[in-house]
């Protein structure tokens, strides 16, 4: 299991087994024994939190490995399909969520790579909610899609709300992944970080072992993260990589990112 420590609360990263039973907040992938399985994805909580959208108001486009999944819904809401797959093979899965309409309003995507192996029992695929992106902008005016869901504002208009938005700070200070805490004093030394925050470079600096970046957001965005260590500062060998999005606070989104785990 994955774990993140800020300087609010603990998050604990629900792992999703292949297994038929999963919580809501999970993908599950079930091995049907002939190198395909079954693919089961209910509703992310958030796009469907205070009514905001109705489960039916959602359309869901999966691939897996750059393969389309013919996604169905059953009668308790949970999106399936079946993939398929080499043994030892490693599949990338990326889901993106959608409002009906007359076109297709991007709301969130998220991407798991697994590592299949010659038996899918016991593959574990971190996922949820927070995993997703929420970076999708339609109308250009700086607000996100789901923001703008949630203030009552129409994310396809550039008119609405018709103001200026307003920018919020983003503060972060990453450590040293776990997965590197042991090892040799050159090698941490020698660490490379590169962030971005809703797809934009995030700047750091490094002090000792601690890198640190400022920055702003457009107020009720969610913040995305995407950070990868990298062995060099030639940025040649990815070591680490962590991704998690945190919802805007009212004054601004601040944390302390101690040793992430590695994101698959």
């Amino acid at each position: 299991m994955n774990t993140l420590r800020t300087n609010v609360a603990v998050l604990a990263i629900s792992g999703l087994m292949l297994s038929a039973c999963h919580s809501p907040e999970e993908w599950s992938v079930q091995s049907n024994g002939d190198m395909s399985a079954e693919l089961g994805m209910p509703v992310p909580e958030f796009l469907t939190e205070n009514r905001m959208l109705e489960p039916d108001d959602l359309e869901l486009e999966v691939s897996a490995n750059s393969n389309n999944v013919v996604m169905t819904q059953n009668e308790q809401g949970v999106w399936q399909g079946q993939i398929n797959f080499d043994p030892n093979e490693t599949v990338t899965i990326i889901a993106a969520w959608s409002a009906k309409g007359n076109s297709l309003l991007p709301l969130a995507s998220a991407r798991r790579t697994v590592d299949i192996g010659n038996d899918p029992a016991g593959v574990i695929v971190p996922m949820e909610d927070r995993r997703f992106s929420t970076n999708f902008d339609s109308d250009g005016d700086g607000r996100s899609n789901i923001a703008e869901l949630r203030a009552g504002f129409d994310p396809r208009n550039f008119d609405s709300p018709g103001t200026v938005a307003e920018r919020l700070p983003v503060r972060i200070d990453f450590g040293v992944p776990a997965s590197l805490q042991d090892a040799e004093a050159s090698v941490v030394n020698a660490l490379s970080l590169a962030v971005s925050v809703n797809g934009l470079v995030f700047p750091v600096t490094r002090n000792g072992n601690v890198w640190s970046g400022e920055s702003t957001e457009i107020e009720g965005n969610d913040v995305f993260i995407d950070a990868k260590f990298y062995a060099n500062s030639a940025r040649d060998n990815l070591l680490d990589r962590y991704e998690l999005r945190y919802p805007m606070e009212s004054n601004g989104v601040f944390l302390g990112l101690d040793t992430p785990s590695p994101t698959p």
